[in-house]
């Protein structure tokens, strides 16, 4: 190897090395990689995580490329919560099945299987879940987009499917977070056979993803033993209605349940169990989607079911939308977009404190500042408060899931809430 690549082949490793600390699980870098040196593996402790063989590296640096962390698109990202968008609606659909089991209003279902239907694509790549495992999904037929319906706090590695033969040759559409919506694009940049192929995505708002310690801890903190899990489900709705709650089937026969709001605070919004690389997302709407699908917050309370906020965002977007009305699959109706704003307020408060959060991370891994270019112009004001808050949860995070000076189980259940309370307080203006 050559002085120059041997260098490149050290940044290669040095930047893998970030990787896995950051790391959303995506799994788009091994897809893309053409020599096999990264692959995903189910680990017991992290569920899954990248597995580098720098025997097989040969420094191409593709897997940099497209890192949805490391490599951002940078043009449609700003400030602004929302993005480009051509309509903002609220949907519901009107299938009651799709309804019950979806977690909001299942317009996402509604408008994929309209697509099915009309043969706007040959597939759908969507996720389940089967036991404690997200398993991806290639499909054609609409009962399995139904089983898809509902929310996963667990890492998924959607980019894993790419290289599913069927997606090589057919049409399809997916479904995925902003870091997958961002990772497909770069991975796009890359493959242009498989740019003819994707017609359109449906991304979901994002708080950020939980890691696979978060799931253990509230149910070890509920007496409950990995082992014993048959199935879970974490916005099931059963006889509460929506927002729903973490629904567990056990081996036994029997079952739990914990509402929502009993848990959304340790597991999402303190962001103690979050990957670093969700500290440095500034895409909280999927800003690069077709069409961006979240909760309907607003109208929470007023409804059993819950009800879809749609931002319709290209003209293909735009065109699903219409099909599925007049397929009377899907109702719409037009709201302002700040009311989508002031029903997400958690979120538009993350990425408002971006500047914050950036410097916090960086607080703590210097050795980001090599790899990630971020630009931080638009973020122009700065709140110490904001700040020292990002530092405690930055703090309590990397002992628990990078130095691995904490076990989550040894932390009691009450102190994790008051954990959860002082950093909301401190975070969220």
């Amino acid at each position: 190897m050559s002085g120059a690549n041997l260098t490149h082949s050290t940044n290669i490793i040095k930047y893998l090395k970030t990787a896995t600390s950051i790391c959303s699980r995506c799994g788009f870098c091994t897809a893309l990689c053409p020599y096999g040196a990264l692959k995903i593996v189910f680990d017991n402790e992290e569920l899954y995580k990248i597995d580098y063989d720098s025997n097989k590296c040969q420094a191409c640096d593709l897997c940099r490329k497209v890192c949805p962390i490391l490599s951002v698109i940078y043009k449609p990202l700003s400030s602004d919560l929302l993005g480009t968008y051509i309509g903002a609606y609220v949907a519901v659909a009107k299938d009651p099945v799709i309804q019950k089991t979806s977690a909001a209003g299942g317009a996402v279902v509604a408008l994929l299987n309209t697509a099915l239907k009309h043969g706007v694509v040959d597939y759908i790549v969507a996720v389940k879940l089967r036991s404690l495992k997200p398993e991806i999904v290639i499909t054609d037929e609409p009962s399995d987009v139904i089983s898809c319906a509902g929310s996963i706090y667990l890492p998924v590695p959607l980019g894993t499917a790419i290289k599913d033969p069927r997606l090589q040759k057919g049409r399809f559409a997916l479904v995925g977070l902003p870091c997958h919506i961002h990772a497909v694009k770069r991975l796009l940049i890359q493959n242009s056979s498989l740019r003819k192929n994707l017609v359109f995505s449906i991304g979901l708002f994002c708080g950020g993803v939980p890691l696979f310690s978060g799931t253990t801890y509230l149910l070890k903190k509920m007496g409950i033993s990995l082992e014993n899990v048959l199935n879970i489900r974490y916005r099931w709705k059963g006889a509460l209605g929506y927002p729903g709650g973490l629904y567990i089937e056990l081996r036994d026969g029997s079952s739990r349940f914990l509402p929502y709001q009993n848990y959304v605070h340790i597991l999402i919004s303190s962001r103690v169990f979050h990957p670093l690389g969700c500290f440095l997302c500034n895409d909280k709407t999927s800003k690069l989607a077709d069409i961006a699908v979240g909760d309907a917050w607003f109208l929470a309370g007023k409804t059993d079911l819950g009800v879809s906020v749609l931002l319709i965002r290209t003209k293909i977007g735009l065109e699903m939308l219409k099909l599925a009305v007049n397929d009377g699959v899907l109702y719409v109706k037009p709201i302002t977009p700040a009311l989508i704003i002031h029903s997400q307020k958690g979120l538009y408060s993350h990425l408002m404190a971006f500047k914050e959060r950036l410097l916090a991370t960086f607080t703590f891994m210097p050795s980001l500042k090599k790899f990630i270019p971020y630009v931080v112009k638009e973020y122009e004001r700065m709140s110490m408060k904001r700040f020292l808050g990002y530092l405690l949860v930055l703090l309590i995070n990397s002992a628990l899931n990078r130095w691995k000076i904490l076990s989550s189980t040894s932390i009691p259940l009450s102190l994790m809430k008051i954990i959860a309370y002082i950093s909301h307080q401190l975070i969220y203006e």
